[in-house]
Protein backbone atom coordinates (compact mmCIF):
# COMPACT_ATOMS: atom_id res chain seq x y z
CA UNK A 1 0.00 0.00 0.00
CA UNK A 2 1.04 3.64 -1.17
CA UNK A 3 0.37 7.16 0.46
CA UNK A 4 1.19 9.90 -2.39
CA UNK A 5 2.20 13.01 -1.25
CA UNK A 6 1.77 16.04 -2.82
CA UNK A 7 5.56 17.01 -3.76
CA UNK A 8 5.33 13.49 -5.82
CA UNK A 9 2.21 13.78 -7.08
CA UNK A 10 3.28 17.09 -8.52
CA UNK A 11 6.41 15.49 -10.43
CA UNK A 12 4.34 13.13 -11.54
CA UNK A 13 1.96 14.96 -12.91
CA UNK A 14 4.01 18.00 -14.23
CA UNK A 15 6.89 15.43 -15.85
CA UNK A 16 9.72 17.10 -15.90
CA UNK A 17 12.10 15.43 -14.00
CA UNK A 18 13.21 11.62 -13.47
CA UNK A 19 11.00 11.59 -10.80
CA UNK A 20 8.21 11.38 -13.01
CA UNK A 21 9.72 8.00 -13.99
CA UNK A 22 10.45 6.99 -10.54
CA UNK A 23 6.65 7.33 -8.82
CA UNK A 24 5.07 6.41 -11.68
CA UNK A 25 7.33 3.14 -11.44
CA UNK A 26 5.95 2.74 -7.80
CA UNK A 27 2.57 3.71 -7.91
CA UNK A 28 2.14 0.94 -10.89
CA UNK A 29 -1.01 -0.99 -9.86
CA UNK A 30 -1.91 1.28 -6.76
CA UNK A 31 -4.43 3.11 -5.72
CA UNK A 32 -2.76 5.61 -3.28
CA UNK A 33 -3.79 6.19 -0.28
CA UNK A 34 -3.90 10.45 0.59
CA UNK A 35 -5.54 12.64 3.06
CA UNK A 36 -7.98 14.98 1.58
CA UNK A 37 -6.55 17.90 1.44
CA UNK A 38 -4.29 16.23 -1.08
CA UNK A 39 -5.79 18.13 -4.06
CA UNK A 40 -5.58 21.74 -2.55
CA UNK A 41 -2.07 21.19 -1.88
CA UNK A 42 -1.27 19.62 -5.28
CA UNK A 43 -3.27 22.72 -6.94
CA UNK A 44 -1.14 25.19 -4.77
CA UNK A 45 1.61 23.58 -5.79
CA UNK A 46 1.22 24.04 -9.46
CA UNK A 47 -0.19 27.48 -9.39
CA UNK A 48 3.17 28.76 -7.32
CA UNK A 49 5.36 27.03 -10.54
CA UNK A 50 3.19 28.99 -12.94
CA UNK A 51 3.57 32.07 -10.98
CA UNK A 52 7.74 31.41 -10.48
CA UNK A 53 6.82 31.00 -14.10
CA UNK A 54 8.68 27.81 -13.97
CA UNK A 55 6.02 25.94 -16.18
CA UNK A 56 3.60 27.24 -18.73
CA UNK A 57 0.02 27.80 -18.36
CA UNK A 58 -1.05 24.82 -20.47
CA UNK A 59 1.47 22.57 -18.90
CA UNK A 60 -0.47 24.03 -15.74
CA UNK A 61 -3.96 23.11 -17.04
CA UNK A 62 -2.72 19.57 -18.69
CA UNK A 63 -1.20 18.34 -15.24
CA UNK A 64 -4.89 19.71 -13.46
CA UNK A 65 -6.39 17.29 -15.73
CA UNK A 66 -4.12 14.55 -15.23
CA UNK A 67 -4.98 14.85 -11.01
CA UNK A 68 -8.46 14.83 -11.80
CA UNK A 69 -7.87 11.62 -13.36
CA UNK A 70 -5.95 9.93 -10.69
CA UNK A 71 -7.21 6.83 -9.29
CA UNK A 72 -6.83 7.89 -5.48
CA UNK A 73 -8.58 6.59 -1.66
CA UNK A 74 -9.28 10.21 -0.28
CA UNK A 75 -8.82 10.00 3.63
CA UNK A 76 -10.56 11.77 6.23
CA UNK A 77 -8.02 14.31 8.38
CA UNK A 78 -10.65 15.29 11.14
CA UNK A 79 -9.97 11.63 12.97
CA UNK A 80 -6.31 12.09 12.65
CA UNK A 81 -6.44 15.72 14.28
CA UNK A 82 -5.29 14.69 17.90
CA UNK A 83 -2.52 12.51 16.88
CA UNK A 84 -1.12 15.47 14.07
CA UNK A 85 -1.12 17.47 17.18
CA UNK A 86 0.70 15.42 19.09
CA UNK A 87 3.89 15.15 16.05
CA UNK A 88 3.16 18.83 15.53
CA UNK A 89 7.18 19.19 17.06
CA UNK A 90 8.21 16.26 13.97
CA UNK A 91 5.65 17.38 10.74
CA UNK A 92 4.78 20.29 9.32
CA UNK A 93 0.89 20.96 9.57
CA UNK A 94 0.10 19.15 6.22
CA UNK A 95 2.85 16.81 6.62
CA UNK A 96 1.65 15.18 9.47
CA UNK A 97 -1.38 13.55 7.45
CA UNK A 98 0.51 12.23 4.73
CA UNK A 99 2.79 10.37 7.30
CA UNK A 100 -0.18 9.32 10.52
CA UNK A 101 -2.21 8.01 7.08
CA UNK A 102 0.83 5.52 6.21
CA UNK A 103 1.62 4.47 9.42
CA UNK A 104 -2.14 3.56 10.18
CA UNK A 105 -2.05 2.00 7.18
CA UNK A 106 0.85 0.33 7.39
CA UNK A 107 1.85 2.07 3.74
CA UNK A 108 4.86 3.32 2.56
CA UNK A 109 4.94 7.27 2.25
CA UNK A 110 6.09 7.86 -1.31
CA UNK A 111 7.69 12.03 -1.22
CA UNK A 112 9.67 13.95 -3.04
CA UNK A 113 10.16 16.34 -0.25
CA UNK A 114 13.58 15.66 2.02
CA UNK A 115 12.29 17.53 4.29
CA UNK A 116 9.44 15.03 5.06
CA UNK A 117 11.30 12.19 4.37
CA UNK A 118 13.48 12.78 6.90
CA UNK A 119 10.85 13.39 9.39
CA UNK A 120 8.84 10.50 8.71
CA UNK A 121 12.08 8.13 8.82
CA UNK A 122 10.91 6.20 12.18
CA UNK A 123 7.68 7.01 12.18
CA UNK A 124 6.49 5.54 9.27
CA UNK A 125 8.07 3.81 6.02
CA UNK A 126 9.06 6.15 3.45
CA UNK A 127 9.94 6.38 -0.23
CA UNK A 128 12.03 9.24 -0.93
CA UNK A 129 12.45 9.97 -4.57
CA UNK A 130 15.19 11.88 -5.58
CA UNK A 131 14.00 14.69 -8.16
CA UNK A 132 17.54 14.67 -9.93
Amino acid sequence: MIVLDASAAVELLIARSRAATSVAAVLRNEVPRVPVHFDAEVFGAIRGLTQRREIVIDDALAALFRLRTLRLQRVAIVPLVAEAFAVRDRFAAYDAFYAIVARLSSATLVTCDRALARAANGYCQVDYVALS
